[in-house]
């Protein structure tokens, strides 16, 4: 697929990223934030909650990255009228809509275990097709800026999550319905509003033998191997917290209905801010300096070290404040991180396969998180072991992208 060089285009395909980043990264946050927690509660009650979260999200989360690769590589070889990535992003969203539906109407745990699962396969799909655009269509010099386009969406998309399952906390279901919908209206818009060529005679020119070994993951790539480890490490670690934010405002800063949706209304509002600031300076930044790890190393140690805290400083300002910090090194780190990986990917036929290798480094995560979380919490020292193995795995992440050689 060629690149795309005028800046007219450019910045739709930004704006239409972006929408898409809102999209999936909404339906995430609000899921396992606050619609999921909440709906398990109603389900198996108080006294079962934290254990059922943590299977269920890990049954979900799994799922989510074993589609990963097989996502990627599928829509590398999808050849049709409207290219190859727009087919995914359009199944994809109906999918989602679909599996929402189908959680609404949950009412034991596996019933909940296999919709969650489904929402997360639909939503992994378009992050992974979403990253594949990059390196598609986007020359090196641009792609920091709009890989920041992407970041922004994101965030700006976890914390309309945040807002809105706030506000459906009593009604979960609505907020299912409304959470569902977004989904399908944004990526059916997106291959409407954002055209991809057809590409039905365009020849793979993998060097695979089989497709079977094509699926596997590149060789002789040290430094791509770095950026996905360390995504790993920084996902786990904040996953431990997105999995019980319900509950660590619920029960470690002991707010009741009316107080958990100002909680979280106050955090959407404070993730957005750092979000939009940390997005707008990371990615263009990062092209006119024309370095990634410095800004990179940087913005992992803002994630980390914003999670302590919550365990230093247990009121709801303490919250807010650290959302803001999280949104401003999230918001430099989506931006940077993603152009540093689409620079070091080996092969440039294969580039949805290997971009999708950091959802798979998310859902890893997200699969350990909340059994780690659990684990933490079970200790009976409240949540203070939970922020700290959080913070230290999330901190811990940035001597993972110091090896990386080829980028500066």
């Amino acid at each position: 697929m060629s690149e795309l060089k005028n800046n007219k285009e450019l910045f739709r395909l930004g704006l239409g990223l972006a929408f898409l980043s809102i999209g999936s990264s909404w339906a995430l946050s609000s899921l396992l934030a606050v619609l999921l927690p909440q709906k398990i509660g109603i389900v198996v009650g108080e006294t079962a909650k934290i254990s059922t979260l943590a299977w269920v999200a890990t049954v979900a989360n799994i799922s989510g990255f074993v589609i990963a690769v097989f996502a990627g590589h599928l829509s590398d070889r999808t050849r049709s009228l409207i290219g190859k990535r727009n087919p995914w992003i359009a199944g994809s969203g109906i999918g989602a809509f679909l599996s929402f539906l189908f959680l609404m109407w949950a009412n034991d745990t596996f019933l909940l275990a296999l919709s969650s699962s489904l929402i997360l396969v639909f939503v992994t799909i378009s992050n992974v097709v979403t990253s594949a655009i990059i390196p598609d269509r986007v020359p090196i010099t641009r792609r920091g800026t709009l890989a920041a386009s992407i970041a922004i969406g994101s965030l700006i998309g976890m914390a309309i999550g945040l807002s809105l399952g706030g506000l459906f906390v009593d009604n979960v279901n609505t907020g299912l319905m409304v959470t569902g919908g977004g989904q399908i209206l944004i990526s059916v818009s997106f291959v409407f509003l954002i055209r991809e060529k057809s590409n039905r005679s365009e020849v793979f020119q993998g060097k695979s033998k089989t497709i079977w070994k094509s699926f596997l993951p590149p060789k002789n790539a040290p430094d791509f191997y770095w950026a996905v480890v360390s995504r790993f490490f920084l996902v786990f670690g904040t996953q431990m917290i997105l999995a019980y934010q319900l509950y660590i405002i619920t029960d470690h800063l002991h707010q009741q209905a009316g107080g958990t949706a100002k909680a979280l209304n106050y955090a959407a509002i404070a993730y957005t801010t750092g979000a939009l600031i940390g997005g707008l300076l990371g990615g263009p930044l990062s092209d006119k300096l024309g370095k990634r790890k410095g800004l990179t190393v940087l913005s992992i140690f803002i994630i980390g070290s914003s999670i302590l805290l919550m365990a230093f400083f247990p009121t709801v300002t303490s919250f807010t404040w650290y959302k803001f910090l999280n949104g401003l090194g999230y918001g430099i780190y989506l931006s940077v991180h993603t152009a540093l990986t689409s620079e070091v990917i080996p092969n440039d036929n294969s580039q949805g396969k290997d971009m999708s290798f950091l959802s798979v480094a998310n859902g890893l995560g997200g699969v350990f998180a909340p059994m780690v979380s659990a684990f933490a919490i079970g200790l009976g020292m409240g949540y203070n072991p939970l922020f700290i193995i959080a913070a230290s795995l999330s901190v811990g992440s940035l001597f993972l992208i110091l090896p990386i050689k080829s980028i500066k």
